[in-house]
Parts: structure tokens; sequence; C-alpha cells
């Protein structure tokens, strides 16, 4: 019944980064509570030591250097430096700038919070009444519907093997 959970927030709660770099040094892709950095005029070791360690709600990454779980690789697309805050809080790039600032409640934090589980509830005479599975990824769900409708599942992150404790 949802893709993802939802997390409180409230403007005290609100890093910027024009307190740790001179924005005209990077160009910041996406809002909060994650922020790609791509370096404009130096280099992005010197953009990820200005900003790694500086507020304690805020986490910085190399590319290539994520924790595993998060499952965010290498392609071209992913920034050099990603700024990814901490449940609950938010990342602006000015003290002016209300882009990205999501309101009451916003999503796209660690998938491992307890506040960006979703619940899922399915029924049909294919699956068994009744059943508590633990926690799933949410690519799991894919691999059960090609099983409930008899196809094949094209290559993806999901697993088979998950979907068992469902079906009768």
């Amino acid at each position: 019944v949802s893709d993802h959970g939802m997390s409180e927030l409230e403007p005290e709660r609100t890093v910027y980064l024009e307190d740790y770099i001179d924005l005209e040094t990077l160009e910041a892709v996406d809002s909060t509570p994650n922020v790609g950095v791509f370096p404009k005029t130096i280099s992005a070791e010197e953009l990820y030591a200005k900003l790694a360690g500086k507020h304690p709600q805020m986490q910085v990454y190399r590319k290539g250097a994520f924790p595993e779980r998060l499952q965010f690789g290498t392609h071209a697309r992913v920034p050099p430096v990603f700024v990814s805050m901490n449940d609950g809080w938010s990342v602006l790039r000015t003290r002016g700038s209300s882009r990205g600032y999501a309101g009451l409640g916003n999503h796209g934090y660690d998938n491992a919070a307890e506040s960006m589980q979703g619940l899922f509830v399915a029924a049909g005479p294919m699956l068994t009444a009744g059943v508590e599975v633990p926690r799933l990824r949410s690519v799991v769900v894919y691999e059960l519907v090609c099983r409930l409708v008899g196809i094949a599942p094209n290559s993806n992150d999901g697993s088979a093997d998950a979907t068992v404790a469902f079906m009768g």
C-alpha cells in the first residue's frame, strides 16, 4: 500500500551547504534529503573534504564508497560527492532557498530507517491467508506479481525465493 515511509520535518533541522563551502565551486543536483554534488572549480577530493564530517546529521560519500546495502554504484550518473541527511533532517543550498524543502514530511532517507518502511498487504486465491512475512525489499513485489500471473520475470534485484512464503 506504499513504496516508502515518511519522516516528520522541522525547519530547525536543516543544514545549509553555504555554511561549509563556497557554492560557486560546485553544482548541486536534486533536493533534500539527498544532494548530488559535482565540483566546478575544485577537485572532487577538495569538495569532499569541505563537507565530510562537518555536521553530525549529514553523511557525505565519495562515488563508489557508499555502504553496499544502499546499492548506489559507480554509474556515470552517480555524482562524485553525495550528501545524505539523517532521518528527519533537510539540506538546502542557502538559507534563502526554499527549493527542496519538503514541508511537513519527506522520504528518501536511509532505507534501513524505521520511518522509511512501508506497509505491504496482499490477498488472493494463490496466496496463503494469514501469513505474516518478515520485512521485505520492494523489489520482491515484482517477483511476486510475475509469479502470480505466470510469467518469467526479467533480470532484476529481487529474489524468487523471497516470494515462497506468500504462495499457497
